[in-house]
């Protein structure tokens, strides 16, 4: 049974992260398969996103055959990027050793948008700063910018929200959090939306179950009145 023709999730980031977020997906027909594919639309340009979600696809069959192809001189689909970047719980999570392996200049502009996606700021970084955090990229250290976490470890890099900088930003159930999150579910009277910090993440004994860096979960956004129910970590993520 084909899958449905609606983009995942994912879809905008990913794009952004790649030089195409002011890109429309529009469906394309697809096949027999669990693979999706969409129009990637630009203002002078297109391109095909393929979506190929394991465990049912392997993408890496094909990317092979075409890369071969291109080095015969042959003619084949041109890859602009790969699943380089995924976006988990709000970070965007790269694979070091694909990211590393780009340009220097490729690696800044993808570091940019998702540095402006995570944190929300409408000017990148100067570039002195943004070198900064391309040194520590490849030397694997931790390091901050433009209100955002890099933390290198696991043949990952994740690039988060720093905590630093929404700890004192609060809010009101059903408005924007950060700018980007919205909390849904039962009204509490008197709640509020903060960043869940260290003393909320106390009361979720069950957190490293979510296999997620404290880092990231010190950054998530949570209704303040149901910390106190010491809910399961799931139903804060």
């Amino acid at each position: 049974m084909a899958a449905p023709m609606i983009p995942p999730d994912h879809a905008p980031a990913f794009l952004a992260a790649h030089g195409w977020g002011d890109a429309r997906i529009l469906p394309l027909a697809g096949d027999a398969s669990f693979r999706r594919y969409f129009r990637v639309v630009g203002e002078r340009r297109q391109a095909v996103l393929m979506d190929a979600p394991p465990p049912h696809e392997d993408p890496r069959p094909f990317i092979a055959v075409a890369e071969w192809l291109c080095e015969q001189g042959m003619s084949a689909p041109a890859i602009l990027a790969r699943d380089l970047a995924q976006v988990d719980a709000g970070d965007i999570v790269f694979d070091t050793e694909g990211l590393l392996a780009l340009p220097r200049e490729t690696r800044r502009r993808l570091l940019v948008a998702a540095l402006m996606w995570i944190g929300g700021a409408h000017y990148p970084p100067r570039r002195a700063e943004l070198s900064g955090l391309l040194d520590a990229l490849s030397d694997g250290r931790k390091a901050t910018l433009a209100g955002c976490l890099l933390v290198p470890g696991g043949g990952q890099c994740r690039l988060m929200r720093e905590f630093a900088a929404v700890q004192e930003l609060t809010g009101d159930p059903g408005q924007p959090w950060d700018r980007r999150w919205h909390l849904e579910g039962p009204a509490v009277e008197g709640g509020e939306i903060r960043a869940l910090g260290p003393e909320g993440l106390a009361q979720c004994p069950g957190w490293r179950d979510t296999g997620r860096p404290r880092d990231t979960l010190l950054a998530r956004r949570v209704r303040r009145t149901i910390i106190a129910l010491n809910l399961p970590v799931r139903s804060l993520s």
